[in-house]
């Protein structure tokens, strides 16, 4: 949607199957989100804003919700039951070298949204909760929990 213009909006990816959780790269260059093309959803980039020039497959095993790193020359997605890291190259196009999963991720997860977070320093932020994808029954806020983790000495 152009902002000022008052002339509604028009989809970024006409496309006949299911596509989402988008994530446009922090130098605003890149776009990527889950497709299933050809069958279970697979991680693509693509030129941002220009999304109809070229797109290239990420994911090596079936994903979902992409997230940037602070940098963006590294996406992480679900993949299967693992949290997976891969390296893309943007220059001169959008290849991805060598996937690898990080960690389990047997966490929360709602369709609809991406349930964790990368902080500037690499760290990772959950939300921790069942394998089922019903929603959470609580949720805990913890205010100043880095001054709480140097208190104790971590």
């Amino acid at each position: 949607m152009a902002l000022g213009d008052g002339g509604g909006w028009t989809p970024l990816l006409e496309q006949p199957f299911t596509k989402g959780h988008p994530e446009v790269s922090p130098d605003g260059r890149w776009l990527a989100y889950f497709s299933q093309p050809a069958g279970p959803n697979e991680i693509y980039i693509r030129p941002f804003p220009n999304v109809n020039d070229d797109n290239w497959l990420i994911s090596t095993v079936p994903g979902l919700a992409p997230a940037w790193s602070l940098n963006g020359d590294e996406l992480f997605y679900i993949g299967g039951n693992a949290l997976i890291s891969v390296r893309v190259e943007t220059e001169p196009d959008g290849r991805a070298v060598t996937p690898e999963a990080l960690f389990p991720f047997t966490y929360y997860f709602d369709p609809m949204g991406r349930h964790y977070d990368v902080a500037s320093d690499g760290r990772f932020l959950v939300v921790k909760g069942g394998r089922s994808l019903g929603r959470p029954r609580q949720v805990s806020v913890v205010r100043n929990w880095i001054e709480r983790l140097t208190a104790r000495g971590r």
